[in-house]
């Protein structure tokens, strides 16, 4: 959604986003490891600025949350003795993060009981993430992955199997840029870089955030806005327990997620589905039917769900395509992502974020409601009718109760056209 007032994207600025993408697209991007400070080097450069980063050591514990070991693989392959059948070279999603170390020969029924396929395509690669983040799991199982109609030619009875993992001490990070505003109130980017092999499942949202945070750099806000960034879960986890996040600290969170791909843009309501982001969210679907409303446990969940947890209570909603076909296989490249759909959902957080800084409570300054014909907002009873009758609604909420979004949503009227009503009135001196 282009608005009046969303920062424009020049193409230089987009090409280089672009390629930054691409050079982080294959990286060993998991919950800790070398590949993950070498991405947050290539985002501080893009953004222009070292980010705030909290490290978080392995061993340590955070509420239930056990920071990991950093987690690099030096080789890992399958043979049948003559030859490589696949390996880590091929694609990073051959191995499971967080696979243990593992060499020699396994029996073909054995291959298969470590063996993770994907469900829809036979020529990917696919993401299993569950020994990286099932605490039972991780580095005491490994699974590789192989396209399904490779898997499907394995007639021999048994098959060579190396897996050499470098496991030591490390610290998960998390990034922090910070945009600071003319208020204190603080609003918060989310998203996570923690997807290895994978662009539009998470990546895209990174450099959403990259692109929305240096516009909030170079042209001040209301808010005080933060990009985080962060391992999916854990991070977000370990972060909140170890900075003690809530509302007081943070106002709301917004999370960045499948950019560019996707059958359909969706917003996704907060926990409650009543704060002054959802109005704001119901105002933006209200007036755009391409853009789907999503409850909040629906779609593809992530931060969000930690950071508006029950016991933590930031308001947190979800920007995302769903779903797109490629998620979690290797499929998942650069080539897929289409920019102008990442963009527009890139330029749609901007729009909420916007409404959401222009939001304020309405009090008329005289009792009585003011002369409409006077200041030209008026609607003709007769010859506007249904605009007269959403025009009649809106007074009705001028109590000093109302703000701006809970006046767009009760009376129906776009955004737009009721911040313009009371920006006249208040241009004309009639609101407290």
């Amino acid at each position: 959604m282009q608005t009046q007032s969303a920062p424009s994207l020049e193409q230089e600025e987009l090409l280089q986003l672009q390629d930054l993408l691409r050079r982080i697209h294959p990286l060993n991007r998991t919950i800790v490891s070398d590949d993950m400070d070498r991405a947050a080097d290539w985002l501080d450069e893009a953004v222009g600025h070292p980010a705030h980063r909290y490290r978080y050591p392995t061993g340590d514990e955070y509420g239930s949350w056990i920071v990991p070991p950093s987690w690099n693989v030096r080789e890992a392959y399958l043979s049948d003795g003559e030859q490589k059948i696949a390996s880590y070279q091929d694609h990073v999603l051959f191995l499971a993060p967080y696979s243990p170390p593992f060499e020699g020969w396994v029996s073909r029924s054995e291959l298969f009981e470590h063996l993770f396929l994907s469900t829809q395509w036979d020529d990917a690669f696919a993401y299993q993430h569950r020994c990286a983040y099932d605490f039972n799991k991780r580095l005491q199982r490994w699974e590789i992955s192989l396209p399904r109609r490779l898997a499907e030619a394995l007639h021999r009875d048994r098959y060579y199997v190396k897996i050499d993992v470098d496991v030591r001490p490390g610290t998960l990070n998390v990034l922090e840029y910070t945009a600071p505003g003319r208020e204190k109130k603080t609003v918060a980017l989310l998203s996570h870089l923690c997807h290895p092999g994978q662009s539009n499942d998470g990546l895209s949202g990174v450099i959403a955030g990259i692109w929305l945070i240096r516009q909030f750099l170079r042209q001040p806000r209301r808010f005080t806005y933060k990009l985080l960034i962060f391992p999916e879960t854990i991070g977000s986890s370990v972060h909140v327990v170890a900075q003690g996040m809530s509302r007081e600290k943070m106002e709301a969170a917004l999370f960045l997620e499948t950019m560019g791909r996707g059958d359909r843009l969706y917003l996704k309501k907060t926990r409650t589905g009543e704060e002054p982001m959802d109005l704001a969210i119901r105002s933006l679907v209200q007036e755009d039917p391409e853009i789907g409303l999503h409850d909040f446990y629906e779609g593809y969940g992530n931060d969000e769900l930690v950071f508006d947890f029950a016991n933590v209570g930031i308001p947190s909603g979800s920007v995302q395509h769903f779903p797109f076909a490629e998620y979690h296989t290797s499929r998942d490249t650069p080539e897929i992502i289409d920019w102008g759909k990442w963009r527009r959902a890139a330029e749609l957080a901007s729009e909420l974020f916007r409404r959401l800084e222009e939001d304020r409570l309405i009090r008329l300054k005289f009792p009585g409601p003011p002369h409409l014909t006077r200041y030209r907002l008026y609607a003709d009873a007769v010859l506007e009718r249904e605009r007269f009758k959403k025009v009649a609604r809106l007074l009705t909420l001028c109590d000093g109760r109302h703000t701006l979004l809970q006046m767009c949503d009760k009376s129906g009227l776009p955004f737009e056209d009721v911040r313009h009503f009371f920006s006249t009135l208040d241009e004309a001196g009639l609101l407290a």
